[in-house]
């Protein structure tokens, strides 16, 4: 997969204890607390969706942290913002969260 054939998907995007300025990009209403990277990998399987993971990167918000982050490869002509909403969907049916 070349590079601009995915989407880079961060944990921080799912976590309901950062803010939008922090880098979280789902909404409230979506997010989850302490969300893992394994959680993301089993919702990406679950979606059937290829996805790579990167070790050991820095999100631009919380530079100071390293966190790993998942290359995801794009679904046809499907948005991020919808991409990011359905798999938080997946993550909260994972965990049984309504």
């Amino acid at each position: 997969m070349k590079r601009r054939d995915k989407i880079i998907i961060w944990p921080v995007y799912f976590d309901a204890q950062k803010s939008r300025r922090m880098g979280r990009k789902v909404p409230l209403s979506l997010a989850v607390k302490k969300i893992s990277i394994k959680e993301i990998e089993l919702a990406l399987k679950k979606l059937n969706l290829k996805y790579e993971i990167e070790p050991n990167k820095k999100h631009p918000a919380v530079w100071f942290e390293y966190s790993d982050r998942l290359l995801v490869e794009k679904p046809g002509t499907m948005s991020k913002n919808m991409l990011l909403k359905i798999i938080a969907k997946k993550i909260r049916e994972l965990r049984n969260i309504n």
